[in-house]
């Protein structure tokens, strides 16, 4: 027991400390991700309550779809804002893990607010209409996967200096 080493190098102990770097980046993108969807979904759906919805005819259910549209609208914006912002690296399993990160979350959180208010969504989310039920569950999967799906266009590698040509 006396020759017991726990790290045989430097090398070993700089690749776990680079292990945990990479966690603590994908739980504070992913959680600052969160925090701007969220906050924006909630204002957004506060905003409709209190001054959109009582002054139109629209039901309930056309003003749920509404808002998924103007979720999705400004999930797309956020997320595009995030990878700009903090360069993700074009990694497929990182920019995964910081959608599952931000999906945890918010699923933590909406589980959160309808026991909180169950009082004054009384029977709400039961009441609610199966195409609205698949419309919010594909708004969350497709949450989970949009820094993924940033992938799909070479937007994210910087732009080459154009230079016009020489005459």
């Amino acid at each position: 027991m006396r020759d017991w080493i726990v790290f045989q190098s430097l090398d070993s102990v700089l690749d776990v400390f680079w292990d945990i770097l990479i966690v603590c980046v994908v739980a504070k993108v992913g959680l600052l991700y969160f925090l701007a969807t969220f906050t924006t979904w909630e204002a957004l759906e506060y905003w409709a309550e209190k001054y959109l919805l009582l002054n139109t005819s629209l039901t309930h259910s056309q003003w749920d779809v509404a808002l998924l549209l103007a979720r999705v609208a400004s999930t797309v914006v956020w997320a595009r804002l995030f990878v700009r912002h903090y360069e993700l690296p074009r990694v497929r399993w990182f920019r995964l893990a910081i959608g599952c990160v931000c999906l945890v979350f918010t699923v933590a959180a909406e589980s959160g607010v309808a026991l909180l208010l169950h009082r004054h969504y009384d029977g709400l989310l039961w009441d609610t209409p199966a195409e609205t039920k698949v419309a919010y569950g594909t708004l969350l999967a497709s949450y989970c996967l949009l820094p993924l799906a940033l992938l799909g266009k070479n937007t994210d590698a910087p732009r080459r200096n154009r230079q016009p040509p020489v005459r």
